[in-house]
């Protein structure tokens, strides 16, 4: 990656960051010609992807290209990756953004060094404390399956795991099909303890509206509908019950350097399935 904005106060001429630390990528090109897919928008989204899967609380990443003087704005989500327009660096001012804005979950919360979720059950929040990243599928578009394992606050002998996922629309909640194995007796599967579609800004989390604020890239000049692709369910074990579907990170690469410029990129062209996918979130133990 050519540069980068990091979150690490310490870091200094010589330091060397993880994805992990990753706010937003950059790809550097002298040429203004070089500002096409072959090139630098392979890069990024290349960078993206690693960044995504680094960060188990991104719902998604902005990144921008430049390519001689000519910027670009990109930003990855769960459907894949859009752009605007090229404009020149010289002509506009700075802008300033707080981590919703950057892709990050609010609905992952950190207090006196734990990070935690709120879920509203039987009538009662309860605070859940996340321990740590048990698997997460790495990629861009997708359901991008995230589970953490966790506790109840105040209850750490009661081991709990949370699956946050993005759902499509049409298809059974996996929280009530849990929720109807574990009424049931069924052995060997996780006991249901909750699930909930996540909100963010008072609204179920979902990309069109929510994260794209009802952008329609259909009528973009250069917009091509790519062939229906199957999305890979990944099933990362147990789920709690739960809040949204979004976040998706693999605990192995959490603080993994940056691969080699000959790594592969992936397609950036975006899917656009119906109904949308929806954030969820399962609890179980």
């Amino acid at each position: 990656m050519d540069v980068g904005f990091v979150n690490d106060p310490e870091a200094s001429k010589d330091s060397r960051c993880h994805w992990s630390q990753i706010l937003v990528p950059e790809e550097l090109k002298s040429n203004r010609s070089a500002d096409k897919a072959s090139e630098a928008w392979l890069d990024l989204g290349r960078y993206a992807r690693e960044v995504l899967a680094a960060q188990d609380d991104r719902r998604f990443v902005l990144g921008f290209t430049i390519c001689g003087s000519l910027m670009g704005i990109w930003a990855f989500d769960r459907l894949g990756g859009i752009a605007s327009e090229q404009f020149d660096v010289n002509e506009d001012r700075l802008r300033f953004m707080n981590e919703g804005q950057l892709g990050y979950n609010p609905t992952i919360m950190t207090a006196n060094k734990e990070r935690f979720i709120k879920i509203t059950r039987n009538g009662s929040t309860e605070r859940i404390i996340v321990d740590g990243v048990m698997q997460r599928a790495r990629c861009i578009a997708g359901r991008v399956t995230t589970c953490w394992k966790a506790h109840r606050e105040g209850r750490p002998e009661m081991p709990l795991v949370i699956k946050d996922s993005w759902q499509f629309s049409e298809r059974d909640e996996e929280g009530e099909l849990l929720q109807e194995a574990t009424g049931k007796g069924v052995v060997n599967v996780a006991r249901y303890y909750h699930h909930e579609t996540v909100t963010v800004h008072e609204m179920d989390d979902e990309i069109p509206g929510n994260i794209r604020g009802g952008l329609d890239i259909t009528r973009a000049a250069n917009y091509r509908r790519e062939r229906p692709t199957r999305l890979n369910n990944n099933p990362a074990g147990t789920s709690r019950n739960g809040r949204y579907s979004s976040r998706k990170r693999s605990s192995s690469q959490t603080g993994a350097s940056y691969p080699p410029a000959s790594d592969p990129a992936p397609g950036l062209q975006p899917r656009l399935p119906v109904p949308y996918p929806i954030g969820c979130i399962d609890v179980s133990f």
